[in-house]
């Protein structure tokens, strides 16, 4: 799996941790004895827990690849993703889910963009798998992914029919989320690029998974405002503004208001 999540007993109950300091998150980043990234550029994974937003307990997480470019880690708290119990060894992979309903215009054939009442996105990041639901002139059409399937739904849950075409598309468009954004980038582990373009922060990755290229470009807030994925012939572009904190403290996680999206231009 993605996550290369290690299946722990874990006994511990303390309050997850979520830092802005980058002197914090610099103390957690190499907990115990310093480890080097081998010339692969990956580094065999490691485990720690978090804390659970619902106050349940604790969860094995993946903790973060020494060979992850500190400014990656950065941004990834930047917007919630770098969690960790005290002591336990930091994970930026902590926001593994995300659901999200929007309103406005929506591509219906790939070329001309309608007004649609309202699509619904449930994404699982570390499967990766995400179910599209679009509600449009009293019709509701449900596109789903999970890993190597893709298929149609008559309901959610319900009835399915195969639909490998979309896959990929659905897959890309977990990518054109910070969150998503971000993990690619994460992914690639010592591959990763950090450059500064026009003042600004721009990260470059392509996960193992998937090879997709992704280019994230941080705002003054080193929060994504802009990612672009390359897939073969088709290029996705993603655009986020007025990030948000409505449901939780920014000590846990923000999403943007906004979001812009556009295939091939």
């Amino acid at each position: 799996m993605r996550l290369r999540t290690a299946m722990l007993s874990v006994g511990l109950a303390l309050a997850a941790y979520s830092g802005s300091n980058a002197q914090d998150i610099n103390s957690l980043l190499q907990p115990g004895p310093k480890v080097d990234c081998p010339p692969s550029g990956y580094y065999p994974p490691r485990y720690g827990v978090i804390g659970r937003n619902a106050g349940d307990g604790s969860a094995p997480t993946e903790a973060v690849s020494p060979c992850t470019p500190e400014a990656v880690v950065k941004a990834a708290d930047a917007v919630g993703m770098a969690r960790s119990h005290f002591f336990s060894p930091l994970s930026v992979k902590a926001v593994v889910t995300a659901m999200f309903t929007a309103t406005g215009t929506l591509g219906e054939d790939g070329k001309t963009a309608s007004k649609i009442d309202k699509a619904d996105f449930h994404i699982h990041y570390g499967l990766p798998a995400v179910r599209l639901m679009v509600q449009r002139a009293g019709k509701l059409e449900i596109d789903v992914m999970n890993d190597d399937y893709g298929w149609t739904e008559v309901t959610q849950g319900g009835a399915a029919t195969p639909a490998m075409n979309n896959r990929r598309e659905l897959l890309a468009m977990t990518k054109l989320t910070p969150f998503g954004a971000l993990w690619s980038v994460i992914e690639a582990e010592g591959h990763a690029k950090v450059t500064t373009v026009q003042g600004k922060t721009v990260l470059q990755g392509t996960s193992p998974y998937d090879g997709m290229a992704v280019t994230v470009t941080l705002n003054a807030d080193n929060r994504p405002e802009a990612v672009t994925v390359v897939d073969g012939p088709t290029t996705y572009t993603g655009a986020f503004a007025d990030y948000r904190d409505d449901f939780e403290s920014t000590y846990l996680f923000v999403f943007p208001k906004r979001l812009t999206w556009t295939r091939n231009g």
